[in-house]
């Protein structure tokens, strides 16, 4: 039997989905608080502050060593279908929710809250490039990035009619010629 979730455990998928929703200005503590079921006074019990919590309710969802793993091990060729296996099927979970909620503090808030391209699974893919010889591997990382994020916007917070409805697999079957090309293709081919 699962055990019942803790009040902390309540405040963190109340924070990450109202984060997701509104993003982090617009986001109260007091909503969440409702939200999770408990007193406003627990908030800054567990997680010090708004910006504490925030920060709890976007960690990555898994252990690093699991998105690092495979991008590290996959053949440079087959680097976009890691990158996309690792970060799709991620933020496809409720726990990814904190990874939306990032996305939507970048787009509504302050931009300085969150590096995009300063993420664990990025630095790794970068090095990797960098390892490999790849040329501009910033720049590679970059238009990865913006692929990914674009696709996100245009699933999750857009509702796009047809991009919404693809699942998990397909989605990622899908980006993974793109993040590919971002990553390792000719950056001046038309």
């Amino acid at each position: 039997m699962t055990p019942a979730p803790t009040s902390r455990d309540r405040i963190l998928t109340a924070a990450r989905a109202l984060f997701a929703e509104h993003g982090y200005t617009r986001t109260t503590l007091r909503a969440i608080a409702a939200d999770a079921g408990c007193d406003v006074a627990l908030i800054p019990h567990y997680f010090g502050n708004k910006q504490g919590l925030f920060d709890a309710a976007t960690d990555l969802p898994v252990p690093e060593e699991a998105l690092r793993s495979p991008v590290l091990a996959a053949p440079l060729d087959r680097i976009g279908l890691a990158v996309a296996q690792a970060l799709v099927t991620v933020w496809d979970t409720p726990e990814g929710a904190g990874m939306l909620a990032q996305l939507r503090s970048v787009l509504d808030d302050t931009p300085e809250r969150l590096s995009l391209l300063d993420s664990p699974v990025w630095r790794h893919v970068r090095a990797r490039l960098e390892e490999d010889g790849v040329d501009q591997p910033e720049l590679r990382v970059e238009l990865a990035v913006g692929t990914l994020v674009g696709t996100v916007l245009m699933r999750t917070f857009l509702g796009s009619p047809h991009l919404s409805k693809v699942d998990t697999a397909e989605l990622i079957r899908m980006l993974a010629p793109a993040l590919q090309e971002n990553l390792t293709g000719d950056l001046g081919a038309c």
